[in-house]
């Protein structure tokens, strides 16, 4: 009998809302409608403070799909995280999350973005330190910091638009100050983790995995994305500033892929591949695809959340264990969830058929015809080939290969609040890319269908099989050569250590210092504490010279004679 809970009454509720939106972006696509909604409650000039909301295809369709993502989370969240005395802290706080998530994305103001976008900085700081342990307080003070640096730009962006009288990101400004453009994309840099603000998305693994499938699927990091989408298509931009974000998307899916290869925890190497699709949307917007980007942006969420929560239950299963050297052949005790993770995995590479397929493939025919050069998309292939490797190694580690679960507590796949999230999000993974192609991408001309460009997917896949396979079993053999790539490969080669101790931790220790130099070196002596001694030594001379008025003037009389002596 299906019993009523929170979880499930809320996952029904979003599950209608979110078919609700899809069904009405798809309308709105079809017929090119939009809708824009503005309340303005504070005017001063020709400037108007205003709420903004603008309904689209784009707007409707990322808001179904996240309320969609949102419920069945929900639902897998019972029985992940238990129905505890703070369950109900926790169910609040991921819909605040989400709720912050949707003004973001139906905001086309930066004035009412800003309230989901701090919104989504500061809950998602509640969520990953849940756990309330030294490693969740570590992960989520670098992530909010990290994400405070991007609430900078956009602040700065806020004032600098002051001077055109609106604040709407659809605005058509042909004059718009090159620096405004440059701190929205420090803003959507920080959110999606691009290089070098890339330290904090691994770090906030540390918040539980149904957190970690939203944050990483529609949600946290896709902001930056979705704002930079948004910003670009209504107000374009300057060659040098779509040059910037292209190879900025470049190298972080590069290094991302390559750390993912040699990384042992099995959380780490899903958050890096995030990383590695986050920077892939990246090269496409700096490209100019913006209705490819968004479309591999909706079909990426699908099968990354799928992924996540297979890695929970698997983790689950193994007694709260991620370190990928003690797993192997989980297929025999977890069947369902091996075939959704592989499913996802699959999705993920770009497998024929499968969501990511129809996305990724489209995504290295419009490269390929022309949009980057000879050096781009040499470093764009090896990063596709990267995502089969680690891909196709996750998948033989984890469910093929032989039994290594010497710590594993149990092994049951007959629970539905953890198999029912996954086979509705399996049908996403599955149909979005078939179902949505058609609607939101326009049909390619046929200068994109070279037999050359056409064969270069086939080519990466035999690779990324053959030698994800190989450096599946000389990882788990732990053979000296990996020993010594992992090591190269390990923290994106040192770009952790930047974005993490350098952006963040080196910053606060000279503020540190600037503030011991203020607040209790020159800056207090003549600032507070200097008056106050000032003040105390007149007040005791004075009262000195009432206390000793004969000796007083005697003193000054001498003084006078001896200086009328030497005149």
């Amino acid at each position: 009998m299906w019993v009523l809970s929170m979880g499930n009454v809320w996952s029904v509720v979003l599950g209608v809302a979110s078919l609700v939106c899809l069904f009405s972006g798809v309308v709105e696509l079809l017929y090119g409608m939009s809708v824009v909604i503005s309340w303005s409650f504070v005017g001063f000039g020709s400037l108007n403070m205003s709420v903004v909301v603008l309904i689209d295809y784009m707007s409707l369709v990322f808001c179904g799909v996240v309320l969609f993502i949102t419920g069945m989370v929900l639902r897998y969240s019972e029985f992940y995280m238990g129905m505890g005395a703070d369950s109900s802290r926790f169910f609040y706080l991921v819909l605040l999350f989400v709720g912050s998530m949707l003004v973001v994305v139906l905001s086309p103001s930066f004035l009412s973005l800003l309230l989901g976008w701090d919104g989504l900085g500061l809950v998602s700081y509640c969520l990953v330190i849940y756990y309330q342990n030294s490693k969740s307080y570590s992960a989520g003070f670098l992530t909010i910091m990290s994400n405070r640096l991007g609430d900078v730009g956009l602040l700065l962006a806020i004032g600098g638009l002051m001077g055109y009288g609106s604040w709407s990101i659809y605005g058509v400004w042909f004059d718009l100050y090159w620096w405004v453009a440059w701190c929205v994309l420090l803003a959507g840099m920080t959110k999606s983790a691009q290089i070098p603000f890339a330290a904090w998305l691994p770090a906030a693994m540390a918040a539980p995995t149904p957190v970690s499938a939203l944050v990483h699927s529609s949600t946290l990091v896709t902001a930056g994305v979705y704002l930079l989408i948004r910003f670009t298509w209504f107000v374009g931009g300057e060659g040098y500033f779509m040059v910037f974000i292209m190879y900025a998307g470049l190298v972080t899916m590069s290094l991302a892929g390559w750390a993912a290869i040699f990384e042992h925890d099995l959380s780490s190497v899903i958050a890096l591949s995030t990383l590695s699709q986050l920077g892939l949307m990246m090269v496409v917007v700096g490209a100019g695809g913006f209705s490819l980007a968004f479309f591999h942006l909706i079909t990426h969420a699908m099968f990354k959340a799928l992924l996540f929560l297979g890695a929970g239950k698997v983790i689950h299963s193994m007694g709260g264990n991620q370190d990928l050297r003690v797993m192997g052949s989980v297929v025999g005790g977890l069947p369902l969830t091996s075939l959704m993770m592989g499913l996802a995995s699959l999705a993920l590479c770009g497998f024929p058929f499968l969501a990511g397929f129809y996305s990724s493939d489209m995504v290295l025919d419009y490269m390929m015809a022309g949009y980057l050069g000879w050096f781009g998309v040499l470093v764009m292939l090896v990063g596709t080939f990267f995502t089969w490797l680690y891909s196709v190694r996750l998948i033989w580690v984890v469910m093929g290969g032989w039994w290594m679960g010497n710590v594993v507590s149990s092994l049951m796949d007959d629970e539905s609040g953890y198999t029912t999230p996954m086979l509705f999000l399996a049908i996403g993974s599955v149909l979005s890319g078939s179902g949505l192609s058609w609607v939101i991408l326009p049909l390619p001309g046929n200068d994109w269908f070279y037999s050359e460009i056409k064969l270069v997917p086939v080519i990466l896949v035999l690779l990324g099989v053959v030698g994800g396979y190989v450096l599946g079993f000389s990882y788990v053999s732990e053979s000296v050569v990996v020993s010594g790539l992992r090591g190269v490969g390990s923290g994106l080669g040192g770009l952790f250590f930047v974005s993490g101790a350098v952006l963040v931790s080196k910053p606060l220790r000279l503020g540190e210092g600037i503030g011991i130099l203020v607040d209790s070196g020159w800056g207090e002596t003549l600032g507070g504490r200097g008056v106050y001694q000032m003040w105390g030594l007149t007040t005791y001379y004075l009262q000195w010279m009432q206390e000793n008025t004969v000796k007083v003037f005697l003193m000054v009389g001498l003084g006078w004679a001896v200086l009328f002596i030497l005149v």
